[in-house]
């Protein structure tokens, strides 16, 4: 039986593989998705489908870390919505018997951090979604 962090982890390959409706098998028809930076929810296995085939690309995504905990799993990911900039994210689930049934997205575009603390940081390389798989 694969672990809840599989099942995350198989979602991302769906939605980087473009099989967007096959999510269904991995999520409850119940399923919430939150997006809390516009405010927005939604309820309903159907819902999040038909926004999902509404957009108007198709993101190449890349996980950069998972963690389980139990039925609560967090990740790290990164996406390209089309046009070529790398988003920075972070996922937390919820699962009930092997499926998702709560999905809270936080998407952020990367920026270059300021000169004042240049010399106090050193840059690191997460995986895009271009990157070659390990």
């Amino acid at each position: 039986m694969p672990s809840n962090g599989d099942i995350v982890r198989q979602l991302y390959d769906l939605i980087d593989s473009g099989q967007i409706d096959r999510r269904a098998e991995l999520m409850t028809p119940e399923t919430i998705q939150r997006w809390p930076q516009s405010g927005e929810v939604m309820r309903g296995l159907e819902r999040l489908l038909e926004a999902t085939r509404r957009r108007p690309s198709k993101p190449r995504v890349r996980v950069a870390h998972l963690v389980e905990a139990g039925d609560e799993v967090a990740v790290e990911w990164s996406a390209d919505y089309g046009d070529g900039k790398v988003w920075r994210n972070a996922s937390f689930f919820k699962l009930r018997d092997g499926r998702i049934i709560e999905e809270t997205d936080y998407f952020g575009e990367p920026f270059e951090g300021p000169a004042w603390r240049a010399d106090l940081v050193e840059i690191e390389h997460l995986p895009t979604p271009t990157d070659p798989r390990d």
